[in-house]
């Protein structure tokens, strides 16, 4: 009886850590999703997606998707960014234009300044992505960043690729 009593304890335990380790999993899974993929992973609806290629920086490529509800024609837009290893940033399209105002802001006003020591600035979207320069070693270095915790999502740009993304910007908020 004791035996069977342990064993169910030992049960119990494990299954409510695992559920409570399966909720934070869905609450973190939560945090980083966007509008537009909540959107088009919408249950009941029949979502169309048009993608629509505005540029690359080096390896990543730069889209423009609509996303439209077949059946009641609604439709949202956002930008996407692919790296070589295939990984994905969606930008919800209320953030693009807070993003080009933020890489010109860098632009402007930080990539001139020489700072007395490591300095971050950094663009963050809802869904995880960055953009940003950091100082280090006399130097700026402007970067995308595809993953918010995954170090190997990074696109680290050259100072000429920094006008060409901002182009892209504009090009992406035109076809929105």
């Amino acid at each position: 009886m004791k035996k069977i009593v342990l064993t169910a304890a030992v049960v119990l335990s494990f299954l409510g850590g695992h559920a409570q380790t399966t909720v934070q999993a869905t609450e973190d899974a939560d945090l980083y999703t966007t509008r537009a993929e909540r959107f088009s992973d919408s249950a009941g609806a029949l979502i169309q997606k048009e993608y629509i290629r505005v540029g690359n920086i080096l390896d990543c490529v730069i889209q423009v998707v609509h996303y439209t509800d077949m059946i009641n024609g609604t439709r949202i837009s956002a930008l996407r960014f692919t790296d070589a290893l295939g990984k994905v940033a969606i930008l919800d399209e209320d953030e693009i234009s807070a993003l080009a105002i933020s890489m010109k802001i860098i632009k402007e006003k930080v990539l001139d300044s020489a700072p007395a020591n490591y300095t971050e600035t950094i663009f963050r979207s809802r869904g995880g992505f960055e953009a940003g320069s950091y100082y280090e070693k006399g130097a700026w270095k402007s970067y995308l960043k595809l993953r918010w915790h995954d170090n190997n999502s990074y696109t680290v740009m050259k100072k000429g690729d920094f006008d060409i993304f901002l182009k892209i910007l504009d090009n992406a908020k035109a076809k929105i």
